[in-house]
């Protein structure tokens, strides 16, 4: 057969990208953002360390023969937990490399945990519970720039008008809860921009989606964008176009898990050479799932918020996501009703 993949990143984008400006009293020399950089892996390191009990070194060649792609690497496992963190060069993700890492991981756990960095490093591990937090493992070690800076808000009047929502759309789903409303509209409200000296505040130019915000009348009072990482937003009200949005301080996606039916999610489909039967990975009491062909082994699903990864047939069969939650891309899935 042909080689098919198919691969939905969901990368987890913390922080805030710059470009630097002619301003040379301000801006900080190469040597010193390396500097900044190892700070923060050194940083991140030590915090793997203390999940691994006296480990044993992971050597690159027992997960790939792509040692030309790879800038850094370091891994250990203590024969319980282990990770692996490792940059390829320029910070690209190949999906070739990628594949040999995931691969490798999945087929040692059942389910493991999948972070990425602002400087391009890629984290895989496991631990007892798989439980750890982004903020926990790499947020805490995100080093501050060393110059002034000053932040802009949301205007109060568009937050106030906002606070008169009642009803929020967002895609197929409604919101009516008021907590979850406020919840959400106090995340917009905590919002800001980071400007720094010396430097130019610039955008990553992802497109967004749309929540809609109505009133008691059903009245549209405002749309928020907002953005795929979960930490990035802006009122239509006050955009001017273009890239521009707010930094929140929390991730909204969980709000709005908590207030629909839904699961953040993405696949990657690792198959390379699949056996032309369809393959059973679920059923229920009115349908079966099956996938094209024999493929388990290799499609695997990635949960945004909790950063963990398992097979898709796993997730299906253990309840961490329901049939009906599922994001289906290229027909990845085929439904059956049962007789």
């Amino acid at each position: 057969m042909n080689k098919k993949y198919l691969i939905v990143i969901a990368i987890v984008i913390i922080g805030l990208l710059f470009i630097i400006t002619p301003d040379k009293k301000k801006v900080l020399t190469d040597k010193e953002l390396k500097e900044i950089e190892n700070k923060t892996v050194s940083c991140i390191e030590t915090k793997l360390n203390k999940y691994i009990n006296n480990g044993k070194e992971i050597l690159l060649s027992d997960i790939t023969d792509k040692k030309d792609k790879i800038e850094y690497f370091k891994a250990f496992d203590d024969g319980n937990n282990s990770y692996i963190m490792f940059k390829e060069h320029n910070g690209t993700y190949e999906y070739e490399v990628m594949r040999d890492f995931d691969l490798y991981f999945i087929n040692k756990y059942d389910i493991y945990q999948k972070f990425n960095t602002n400087y391009g490093m890629t984290i895989l591990i496991h631990t007892e519970n798989n439980d750890i937090s982004y903020d926990e493992l790499i947020g805490s070690c995100t080093a501050k720039l060393p110059i002034e800076y000053r932040t802009e808000n949301i205007p109060v009047l568009t937050i106030n008008k906002l606070r008169k929502t009642t009803k929020i759309v967002f895609g197929d789903k409604e919101i009516t809860d008021k907590k979850i409303i406020d919840k959400l509209i106090d995340v917009v409200a905590g919002s800001s921009k980071i400007f720094y000296k010396g430097m130019n505040h610039a955008y990553l130019c992802d497109g967004p989606a749309e929540m809609l915000m109505y009133d008691s009348n059903n009245k549209l009072i405002d749309t928020i964008y907002v953005y795929g990482d979960g930490r990035r937003l802006i009122p239509k009200s006050i955009s001017k176009g273009g890239c521009e949005y707010f930094d929140t301080k929390e991730d909204y996606r969980k709000i709005i898990e908590e207030g629909t039916n839904t699961i953040y999610h993405g696949y990657v489909d690792y198959t390379e050479v699949c056996d032309t039967a369809l393959e059973l990975i679920y059923e229920d009491s009115n349908y079966k799932y099956y996938f094209s062909c024999i493929k388990s082994d290799y499609v695997l699903i990635n949960f945004d918020l909790n950063h963990k990864v398992m097979k898709l047939k796993y997730a299906l069969n253990n309840n961490y996501i329901k049939p009906e939650q599922l994001v289906t891309y290229n027909n990845l899935i085929i439904k059956e009703k049962k007789n």
